[in-house]
Parts: C-alpha cells; structure tokens; sequence
C-alpha cells in the first residue's frame, strides 16, 4: 500500500524525500498515512478526510482495476481492493476473458490494469527489449 501511495504522490509532483514523509512507521515496512498527508492533500486536490483518516464521502475516489480472469491476478486485485479501502478510496475490480483484456488494455478502457512480462530464454536481453519502441 505503501508504494502505490508513493506513486500517487509522485504522479501529482511531490518529491521522493516529500512523499515519503507522509508515512509513519508500521510493521513490515507497510507504513500508515499520516496527519501531513491530509493537510498536503486536502488543499491541492479538495479532498476531505474524517478523523480516522478515512476519505470523506463527500470527496469519494472511485477507480476500476482492470484484470484477466486468472485466480491469482484477481486475488492480488481483491488485496489492493483491501488496500485501498482502508483509506476510503472505492476500487472495482473488472476480470475478463484474456483476448477481451488485451483489447481492452491496449484502447486504454481502464483506470489502471494489471500488467506482467516474463523471459522466453535466459537473456537480461529479454526484459531490456520491453523498453524500446519497436518491441512488443
């Protein structure tokens, strides 16, 4: 949970030094939101939160996961979902059949999708290649 926030933050500017210290100590390095994170928040993005922490419902976040419909990428979806609402952001989870998802995730039709690469041989080369224009 600890990382999707840092990403979060990151994405709306704030630097690694400065997102890192919205987070008070938890055990195995999970971490918990903490009062500076509402107070940077609330201003720059008109969020509420209640004294818990907890997303306001009058300022709700709701977002899609799109996944396939593989047991185990819909139980680390399920464990986000968890995730999430502990602070109060609503997450769906959206599973389909393999073709559909590709097709789905390549027009963009998703708040945020599971993604995945694995080696065909055992090269670095393999997940190297990902990062230039021309490979798949």
């Amino acid at each position: 949970m600890k990382k999707i926030f840092l990403v979060l933050l990151l994405v709306a500017g704030f630097s690694t030094n400065a997102a890192a210290q919205f987070f008070v100590g938890g055990t195995g390095g999970v971490g918990y939101l903490n009062d500076a994170f509402r107070m940077a928040v609330k201003p720059m993005a008109g969020y509420e939160f209640d004294d818990n922490n907890m997303l306001s419902a009058n300022t709700p976040i709701n977002i899609e996961y799109l996944t396939n419909e593989n047991s185990g990428h819909i139980a680390a979806a399920e464990c986000m979902q968890q995730d999430f609402a502990a602070v109060g952001i609503n997450m769906t989870i959206r599973s389909m059949d393999w073709n559909v998802f590709l097709e789905d995730r390549k027009n963009g039709n998703f708040d945020f999708a599971r993604e995945g690469w694995l080696a065909d041989f055992n090269d670095p080369i393999n997940m190297l290649e990902m990062w230039t224009t021309d490979s798949g």
